[in-house]
């Protein structure tokens, strides 16, 4: 499926397992629905449903299963109507019997149901049903390695807004969620962020920080949207059994969500970022469900293809010759026999570009070129595939022809934000300055409230020399709080400059917005080093901010200069944390009703949540001193895991209307 495969172990998987919860499940089940399944096995006294199980990898399993695939002809391999590549091999040599069965015997002790909670309910109903067959005790899944596996989104749509008018809907969002309009469908790229789709705009949906719980339920973005939008707002209690609420796969894309609201028959729909299955894992360790529609995984499992018989012992896959063989594998293997592969058909060109795309993350830039040129011959518009053609070039250096292909993708009407950023790397490539600084124009003409726009082009302009940079970052800021690449270069602006502010508070935002690359480690030490030689190294924090037009900056040093004394046993971690606690305690006392700042209210939940000396520590013990904040994280290790959890929960972005500086 869009060129990806996935390859699992069918099994008779013991009933007893099931019931002693070695098999994990995670979501309820409805009788209704099991009601149907029951009555059809018990009529055939056969289940032909296959239950989808997954696994926690093991490296050895996963070489065995592709050595076998490699190495043995299919019985099966055929390419269904739905466009699915379904391909089956028997497993029949005892030594790889015995292999498999002790490779999980020693490292699977769990398997979990990603899909098919039903057909198990069912088929441990019907043992007890069927208690003279010794089959019964058996039912038919198929198990995959967690790495294959892809969970895709499952939206929401809402019939009405419970007599809300959609600015008030809006308004009413902002007690749990920062929102920013869209100029484009919201596929939400993380944790916490959601697409809302209201009125013909999508709007990005931010959680605001402490507005949910980090439990392994809590921590859902469906969780979340359930708690602070469906119930608290649309009166939406039972998502099972409200008709004003309607589910929508991933696979129908968002322009289903848009066709779903458009057409007058729902009123707002809303995009989540997919459920991992690693929160799977956990949600069926801790015993919890989550909530209805949670998850949807494609490709499905095709039913009837295999068939596990509950009055004769065999399994049966079609061909009748075939009973034996596998009815002697399940014999001895007690579980493994059947590996199943699925994958779309090459000549689409949708699944052109998905490989093109897989050539590129490898660094084969002339497998994906070549691709591309064939996929968009036979859709010839195709932006997304027009501009990955242009970065293949350009990765590949080759940068005539990518500056062949940038030139016509900005001439396109539907240029977006990112054809004019491969655009401009492609001229920066071949140092063509000024046609370069023409695009910049034409494109922030075009997208005027663009934060990575600004971002480039002052790159591009402090490359010459041109120190209006800083206008082009400091209002990327301002219009587009949401980019971290402006906070990066405003702040090593400022620390070249005699500045006491904002190098460290542009600083510390971009720290947290961009924690994990080489960008946010570097900034850390000019963070540092920021507190040492510019803040502090005046006794006297106000003098010399005589033309300071900025007064958030001046309260600022005023709050910071009461905290000076601190510095008389030098700047370290542990006076830093001392000096910016009690900063913040003052600040809320004192400035926080005039300059509500989304920083300062993150340090604020810190502090009183326990966690401020470990995010200090993470912030500049590793720059101050490496051995000593090993050693503090060691000797603290519940403090420091639980910052490290807590952090890893939660997404940092500046909201709107909160910019301070004066120039």
């Amino acid at each position: 499926m869009n060129g990806r495969s996935q390859t699992g172990l069918v099994c008779a998987s013991s009933v007893d397992d099931y019931f002693n919860d070695v098999i994990k499940k995670h979501e309820f089940t409805r009788p209704e629905k099991e009601k149907d399944r029951i009555d059809h096995m018990l009529a055939i006294r056969a289940q032909t449903g296959n239950v989808f199980l997954a696994y926690r990898d093991v490296k050895e399993l996963n070489a065995l299963i592709n050595d076998w695939k490699t190495s043995n002809i299919p019985v099966y391999d055929f390419i269904a109507a739905d466009g699915i590549k379904h391909t089956i091999w028997i497993v029949d040599m005892e030594i790889a019997i015995r292999t498999i069965t002790q490779l999980f015997k020693e490292n699977v002790p769990l398997t979990y149901i990603a899909d098919g909670h039903h057909r198990a309910a069912s088929a441990a109903k019907v043992s007890k049903q069927l208690s003279d067959s010794a089959d019964a005790k058996f039912f038919l899944t198929t198990i995959f390695p967690a790495s294959q596996l892809a969970i895709l989104d499952y939206n929401r749509v809402v019939k009405d807004l419970n007599g809300l008018t959609a600015e008030k809907l809006l308004g009413r969002l902002q007690e749990d969620f920062y929102i920013t309009l869209s100029t484009e469908p919201v596929n939400p790229s993380q944790q916490h962020e959601f697409g809302m789709y209201l009125d013909g705009k999508w709007y990005i949906l931010t959680s605001r920080p402490n507005t949910y719980t980090t439990d392994p339920i809590g921590v859902l973005d469906i969780t979340i949207l359930s708690n602070n939008v469906l119930k608290k707002f649309l009166d939406i209690k039972d998502q099972r059994t409200d008709k004003r609420i309607d589910f929508v796969g991933g696979i129908r894309g968002l322009k289903e969500l848009e066709k779903r609201v458009d057409s007058g028959e729902m009123k707002v729909a809303f995009s989540l970022y997919p459920v991992t299955i690693e929160q799977l894992f956990d949600i069926a360790d801790s015993g919890n469900v989550m909530p209805p529609k949670s998850t949807w995984f494609e490709p499905k499992l095709r039913d009837g293809l295999l068939t596990h018989f509950c009055n004769t012992g065999r399994f049966n896959s079609v061909s009748s010759f075939l009973i034996y063989s596998m009815k002697k594998i399940l014999s001895l293997i007690a579980v493994l026999s059947v590996a199943f592969i699925s994958f779309a058909q090459p000549d689409d060109p949708k699944t052109m570009h998905e490989n093109a795309r897989t050539f590129m993350r490898s660094g084969d830039y002339d497998n994906a070129i070549l691709i591309l040129i064939r996929a968009l011959q036979q859709d010839t518009k195709n932006l997304e595939m027009q501009k990955d053609l242009v970065m293949s070039y350009y990765l590949k250096k080759d940068y005539v022809k990518a500056l062949e292909g940038a030139e016509v993708l900005i001439e396109r009407d539907d240029a977006d934000v990112v054809s004019y950023q491969i655009a401009g790397n492609v001229y920066k490539a071949l140092e063509m300055v000024k046609e370069c600084d023409k695009m910049y124009k034409k494109a922030l003409k075009k997208f005027p409230k663009s934060g990575p726009l600004h971002s480039e082009y002052g790159e591009l302009l402090w490359a010459i020399k041109d120190f209006t940079a800083i206008e082009y970052w400091e209002n990327g800021i301002k219009i587009d709080p949401g980019y971290s690449g402006n906070y990066y270069n405003a702040a090593m602006h400022y620390f070249y400059t005699k500045d006491k502010v904002w190098s460290l508070i542009y600083g510390e935002i971009f720290i947290n917005m961009e924690s994990l690359g080489e960008r946010g480690a570097a900034m850390k030490q000019f963070l540092l080093q920021g507190y040492k030689e510019k803040l502090f190294n005046n006794p006297d924090l106000m003098k010399g901010e005589e033309n300071n037009k900025s007064p958030f900056a001046i309260s600022f040093l005023q709050s910071m200069n009461k905290q000076a004394s601190q510095t008389s046993k030098g700047v370290t971690t542990e006076t830093l944390t001392m000096i910016r606690t009690r900063f913040i305690l003052d600040w809320y006392a004192t400035n926080a009703v005039r300059y509500p700042f989304r920083l300062f209210d993150y340090h604020r939940q810190l502090i009183s949540e326990g966690m401020f000396t470990a995010y200090n520590q993470w912030l500049f013990g590793a720059s101050e001193n490496l051995a000593a904040y090993e050693n503090w994280t060691k000797a603290n290790a519940e403090e420091y895991n639980g910052f490290n959890t807590f952090q890893r929960s939660r997404i940092f972005r500046m909201p709107q209307g909160q910019y301070y500086q004066v120039n």
